[in-house]
């Protein structure tokens, strides 16, 4: 019997794809920086350290004991060794909820297609207190600047693209100036990339989305506009006979595999994040009137060292651009947007030095609003 893959990607995450989005890339790399240890950017203000990690419903592992509905598995995409998390008893098996908590998160399980209609869960964490600690425990592992990669049987052939325009474009944003630096892609990336993941067949859109957002004229023209900006990017991959997840360290050495089937329904579903490490089983929270995410100041870590050193002189004084939120029109207080940058150059284009684009943005920064 065949069924249907989702991965959802949240956060900190950059979508590089191989071609234009326009011109149906065969391959999206997903990089996400490095936030667990870095303190400050190279506007030299204060980064939110953040937590990557990859979410799975432990049901859906083929080979694991059988388990509560709800309980979640975790691979830790971190650099440094995490504090293991205590015995599935209830109390002290997962983080505390946030300050401002109201209640349980009701989208985990069950079919992903109507998140309104899901079973809400005991507990949103690696643990549920009726559990199995030793079967949670087996899939507790950590994962260091890693490769992920799908593997499937059956299903779609090639990659298509759907709607993406809600999703945050980092050309506009610099002016085309600046894009990820070439080797963020590859196998020996720099250590600002934790971690890459790699898509190449499904359907691949935005979704969640958060009411309209602005980038302020720091390196570009005008404003950046994005209406109903996206806090989300989703990958199905439908009608699968047999679907494993793989991890590869990009240090060389031997995969992990996560072999995957429904445990209950025909749905499979991941989450890939990089979130403020304060609330990375994303608890709801209640914070009032929305705030500018500054957590998107992150992707500037993935410009090459070049790049870097040369915006960092252009916004002296300034905050890294970053996404306002439109007065009264969201109050959810969301952060940790993703981006898309324009593919990857090679060095031999991209050229220290060189032509990287018609427009310095040099005579933009000094115009620039400074964040509060």
């Amino acid at each position: 019997m065949t069924f249907n893959l989702r991965v959802r990607f949240t956060g900190g995450c950059a979508f590089v794809p191989d071609r234009p989005f326009k011109n149906e890339p065969k391959q999206v790399m997903v990089v996400i920086p490095d936030g667990e240890s870095q303190s400050s950017g190279l506007d030299s203000k204060g980064l939110n350290r953040h937590r990557a990690f990859v979410r799975f419903n432990l049901r859906d592992v083929i080979g694991m004991p059988k388990v509560p509905k709800s309980t979640q598995g975790i691979w830790d995409l971190g650099r440094k060794p995490r504090t293991k998390l205590g015995r599935a008893r209830g109390e002290g098996a997962s983080p505390s909820p946030p300050e401002g908590w109201e209640g349980d998160r009701g989208d985990a399980g069950g079919d992903p297609i109507d998140a309104s209609r899901r079973p809400p869960p005991p507990h949103r964490s690696a643990f549920h207190p009726s559990g199995s600690p030793q079967a949670v425990a087996a899939e507790q592992k950590k994962l260091v600047q890693t490769r992920l990669t799908l593997s499937v049987k059956g299903g779609p052939s090639n990659l298509t693209i759907g709607d993406v325009a809600r999703l945050a474009d980092m050309g506009p944003i610099v002016d085309g100036y600046y894009s990820i630096d070439p080797d963020a892609t590859s196998w020996k990336p720099p250590k600002s990339v934790l971690a890459q993941f790699v898509i190449e067949k499904g359907r691949l859109y935005t979704g969640g989305y958060q009411g309209t957002w602005v980038f302020p004229k720091y390196l570009c023209k005008e404003n950046v506009v994005i209406e109903e900006m996206s806090n989300e990017v989703i990958l199905d991959v439908k009608k699968v006979a047999e679907a494993t997840l793989i991890a590869k360290p990009l240090s060389g050495g031997g995969a992990k595999r996560l072999c995957l089937a429904p445990g209950t329904g025909r749905w499979v579903e991941i989450t890939v994040a990089n979130l403020c490490d304060n609330n990375p089983l994303e608890w709801p929270v209640d914070t009032g009137t929305a705030q500018p995410d500054q957590d998107f100041r992150w992707f500037f870590e993935l410009l090459s060292e070049p790049d870097r050193q040369e915006l960092g002189d252009i916004i002296k004084g300034l905050y890294l651009p970053h996404p306002w939120p439109q007065p009264d029109d969201n109050g959810q207080g969301m952060d940790c947007f993703p981006t898309s940058f324009q593919p990857a150059k090679s060095r031999a284009t991209a050229g220290v030095g060189g032509e990287r684009g018609s427009t310095s943005p040099r005579r933009y920064a000094k115009g620039g609003l400074d964040a509060p």
